[in-house]
């Protein structure tokens, strides 16, 4: 978590899950649990996740109960505002749908996050011919309501090169994030053109995903 040191307090990413399905060749899966602390932290009370929370930060009325954990408090309070928003009923939604970092990788390009937190989509296309980049699209998809006209479609903004996602006020505080994921990326490009040797170590477990993708990748180029 060192890429978000601000989501330390709210996210176990140290019990991040990773998903590589036995005979599924175009989808894989992570997911990091929201609204529990990492594990480089110690003496977070529950209250104080609440209080680091994006969602809950500024309200002074989140309080956890007696008994009670930051995370029951923030899926009920994301099942309320889906409700009020959508009109829908939200009641047996999971702790999980509602909080959770689910995200998904379906080949070769097409990244859906399926939680109700961060509701992003990134889809990745080749730019022109040049093979060191690439465009990165990113949507907020929300769910829309039950009853009543469908919202109109967000304008599509482009960033020029040198701009960041934070100048996107449309992805709020995600846009933070993903300026620090865009800045560590290009270090990791950085380090991989400056390696010595055609192969590449990736680690068993964390990086199971990124194994997975290049093994289809290679079985359809060998095809």
């Amino acid at each position: 978590m060192a890429v978000h040191p601000q989501l330390l307090k709210t996210s176990g990413d140290t019990q991040t899950q990773y998903d590589v399905y036995e005979g599924v060749r175009h989808v894989n899966r992570m997911i990091t649990p929201v609204g529990i602390a990492s594990d480089h932290v110690h003496d977070v009370g529950e209250q104080d996740i609440l209080d680091a929370m994006f969602l809950t930060k500024d309200d002074a009325d989140a309080v956890v109960p007696e008994g009670g954990t930051a995370r029951q408090v923030l899926a009920e309070r994301t099942r309320r505002e889906l409700a009020a928003r959508t009109g829908g009923d939200y009641a047996a939604l999971t702790d999980c749908e509602a909080l959770d970092a689910i995200e998904y990788f379906v080949f070769p390009n097409f990244v859906p996050w399926a939680g109700y937190t961060t509701p992003l989509v990134y889809r990745f296309r080749p730019h022109d011919d040049d093979h060191s980049a690439a465009v990165m699209d990113v949507m907020l998809l929300e769910p829309v309501p039950v009853s009543g006209p469908r919202p109109p479609a967000a304008p599509t903004r482009h960033l020029e090169a040198g701009q960041r996602w934070a100048d996107a006020p449309e992805l709020g505080y995600l846009g933070r994030i993903l300026d620090q994921d865009t800045a560590t990326l290009a270090r990791v490009q950085h380090g991989l053109q400056a390696a010595d040797g055609p192969d590449v170590t990736l680690a068993r477990y964390q990086e199971s995903r990124i194994r997975h993708f290049h093994a289809t990748l290679g079985e359809y180029l060998e095809d």
